[in-house]
């Protein structure tokens, strides 16, 4: 079965345009053929991604506040044309940060309230407590109307189809035939390096194998060692990977440096770097990485990487 991947963006952090918060659509069964039907001539790749979204159903792989504000309106200005949130399927969260989570207010008021549908949503059991506490508190476009409208505090079960993964069980995709999830609980920095008293943030993410055999694996802010649990039977994965951090070690992401040094050369072809800048982007091509590049296309049929755009 083929799947195409899109970069949505390949900027870190919460307001980051025009890059936009690295998240990433899936658009099962859409192969190479259909890809470079739209690929054609001299369009965009906001053209060519916001064409892809808007003919086809796609999910979400983490939904960032830039996130949403392209898919509940159009990814440029000029278009005329319905915003690709009517073809919204799913999300799946690996964590919740504000630049991965953030955008699921604005998603669930305009999904409950003006679409009128109710996407499905497939978060790791680690991620539970603190998007509920995000969907309350977030100051995003949408939350507090949500409070207003529902007259209670909203759970993730008033706006979306929540599906609760444990640690990798798969767990089948609604609503999409062979498709599976699997949720991976893997090291997640976040701060302890720093703070050792900020518990509030969960010490984990979760990894995000998706597809009939597992041949995509999203790693969601994880630190290293990852590819020991998840990418050794993988046919892309999408890391996110930090190159500086005020000259020392990493705080957050997995250090650039930590892993070439764990990962062969043999092993680098297969992994798309992201959540990092340009001059980042150009340092992982030089290496022997990929660079997940904001509007990349990633088309996987079979379990073998088919096409690259």
């Amino acid at each position: 079965m083929a799947t195409t991947i899109i970069v949505l963006g390949h900027g870190g952090g919460v307001a980051m345009a025009p890059v936009g918060n690295t998240n990433f659509a899936i658009l099962p069964e859409v192969g190479a053929d259909e890809v470079n039907e739209r690929a054609t001539g001299s369009k965009t790749w906001g053209q060519v991604v916001h064409e892809m979204l808007q003919r086809y159903r796609f999910w979400l792989v983490d939904c960032g506040p830039e996130t949403a504000l392209r898919i509940c309106n159009a990814l440029e200005p000029q278009f005329d044309v319905p915003a690709p949130i009517q073809q919204l399927q799913g999300i799946f969260l690996t964590h919740c940060h504000t630049d991965h989570s953030g955008g699921l207010p604005t998603v669930a008021w305009r999904t409950r309230f003006i679409e009128d549908t109710q996407p499905a949503l497939y978060v790791g059991t680690a991620c539970v407590d603190m998007l509920q506490q995000q969907l309350v508190e977030l100051d995003g476009s949408g939350s507090p109307g949500l409070i207003h409208q529902l007259r209670h505090s909203p759970t993730a079960h008033d706006y979306f189809t929540f599906t609760t993964c444990g640690d990798r069980v798969p767990t089948q995709v609604h609503g999409s035939a062979g498709m599976q999830a699997i949720y991976r609980t893997v090291d997640h920095n976040i701060f302890r390096p720093v703070q050792n008293d900020l518990w509030a943030f969960p010490g984990y993410s979760v990894a995000l194998v998706l597809g009939d055999d597992g041949v995509a694996v999203f790693s969601g802010d994880t630190a290293f060692p990852l590819h020991a649990s998840c990418m050794r039977d993988a046919t892309v994965t999408f890391h996110d990977c930090q190159f500086h951090d005020a000259g020392g070690p990493s705080a957050v992401h997995c250090p650039f440096r930590k892993l070439a040094d764990e990962v062969s050369p043999a092993e680098r072809g297969n992994v798309w770097l992201s959540h990092c800048t340009v001059a980042a982007g150009s340092e992982a091509v030089g290496s022997g990485f990929n660079w997940a590049k904001q509007g990349s296309i990633i088309v996987l049929d079979r379990g073998e990487l088919a096409l690259t755009w």
